[in-house]
């Protein structure tokens, strides 16, 4: 742990907001991260039983998406569909549960119904934000992070529940994403 303090912060986070009873939230980006199976043996032994890592059903759309699709490049559709049998692997031991369904598809400019998870997963944070549940989004998308984290500032809205943005690095660590926006300090910051 000396020598990896990303790793340590990353297990006494994990242990706080799993005590604190967050919602863990995860983005496709993420989940094709080349250290997530890293973060997820670290969320597994770290994280009450309890607790489940979530997937938005838009974000299985996506993967389902790049499975198929014909000009993405083959070690990334093969990443995909191992990410999503580990998936349907992990909701079986109810580790990581699926929320949502074909509703929360959302409408093009064109007047098409589709997958855009960036908006649904900020609908979803504002929802249980609003609903004094905190959350912590794992996401490698910049935009999505700052987008996310504002809802910390909301004025419209007052809640003392928390968004908390990470994404993954090396050996799996969660780390910030940005300095524009920063997370909340949180009681494990001052120790």
């Amino acid at each position: 742990d000396i020598l990896h303090p990303e790793i340590k912060y990353t297990r006494k986070l994990l242990e706080y907001c799993s005590e604190h009873n967050y919602l863990f939230f995860i983005d496709t980006c993420s989940l094709l991260n080349q250290y997530f199976y890293d973060f997820f043996n670290m969320f597994d032994k770290t994280v009450q039983s309890n607790s489940s890592l979530y997937i938005p059903y838009v974000v299985l759309e996506e993967l389902k998406k790049i499975c198929i699709d014909k000009k993405k490049d083959d070690e990334v559709v093969e990443k995909a569909r191992r990410i999503f049998d580990f998936i349907l692997q992990k909701c079986q031991q109810n580790r990581m549960k699926i929320i949502g369904d074909e509703e929360d598809k959302r409408t093009n400019e064109r007047g098409e119904k589709v997958v855009h998870a960036d908006r649904v997963m900020l609908e979803k944070l504002i929802y249980f934000r609003n609903d004094s549940q905190s959350c912590m989004l794992i996401t490698q998308d910049y935009g999505l992070t700052v987008d996310a984290l504002q809802q910390n500032e909301s004025h419209s809205s007052k809640s003392s529940a928390l968004v908390l943005v990470k994404k993954i690095g090396k050996g799996g660590a969660l780390l910030d994403n940005t300095d524009d926006v920063k997370n909340p300090k949180l009681p494990i910051d001052h120790a």
